[in-house]
C-alpha cells in the first residue's frame, strides 16, 4: 500500500518585505533557520536506512508541493509580479522568477549582448525557453495549478536526522 506523503520540512519566514539596492527595486524574505545540513553534503553520511529515508521523502515532495495552492491574494501577487512589465530595469531584481516566457526570453537577449557570455549558451538558453513554451501556463498561475519548484537540487534540500527538508519553497 502507498505511504501518504508527509508535507516537506521547511523554514518558517519570520519577514519579508520590498527592498532596493542602489535604486533598483529588490524583495527579501528572511526564514527561521532549518535544522541540519545540505544532503549533498550529508549523503555519503548517511547509512542505507537514512539514504531510503530520504529517497522516499524526496519522491513524495513533488505530489505534497504541487497539490497545496496559495490563497487567492498570494497568488494574485505571484502573478501580477512588480516589474513584469517594465523593461529590463524593472525585471531585474523584481522577483527571481523568469516566467513568463517573454519575460525570460528578453534576460536572455540581455545575457547575449554582455561581455564574456557564450552566444551559443545563449542561443541554447532560447530554445530551450521556447521548447517549454507550452507549459507556461501551468507553472505561472499558482492558484490554478498549485506551486512549482524551479531549483530543486542537492544544496536546496536538507538532511535533518528525521527526514529531508527544501531550503527555498
Amino acid at each position: 500500500m502507498p505511504r501518504t506523503p508527509r508535507p516537506p520540512l521547511h523554514p518558517r519566514e519570520s519577514t519579508c518585505g520590498p527592498s532596493s539596492l542602489e535604486g533598483f527595486p529588490l524583495s527579501y524574505s528572511m526564514t527561521r533557520r532549518l535544522a541540519g545540513t545540505a544532503l549533498a553534503r550529508s549523503w555519503d553520511a548517511l547509512d542505507a536506512t537514512a539514504r531510503r529515508t530520504a529517497v522516499d521523502e524526496l519522491s513524495g515532495m513533488p505530489r505534497a508541493l504541487h497539490a497545496w495552492s496559495p490563497p487567492a491574494d498570494l497568488a494574485d501577487t505571484l502573478v501580477a509580479r512588480d516589474g513584469l512589465h517594465e523593461g529590463l530595469d524593472g525585471m531585474l531584481g523584481a522577483d527571481i522568477t523568469p516566467l513568463p516566457t517573454s519575460r525570460a526570453l528578453a534576460l536572455v537577449d540581455h545575457g547575449k549582448a554582455l561581455p564574456h557570455v557564450d552566444p551559443g549558451l545563449m542561443a541554447d538558453a532560447a530554445h530551450a525557453i521556447e521548447e517549454y513554451r507550452h507549459l507556461e501556463p501551468a507553472v505561472d498561475d499558482p492558484s490554478r495549478h498549485g506551486v512549482i519548484h524551479g531549483d530543486v537540487h542537492l544544496e536546496n534540500l536538507w538532511w535533518s536526522g528525521p527526514g529531508v527538508g527544501v531550503l527555498d519553497l
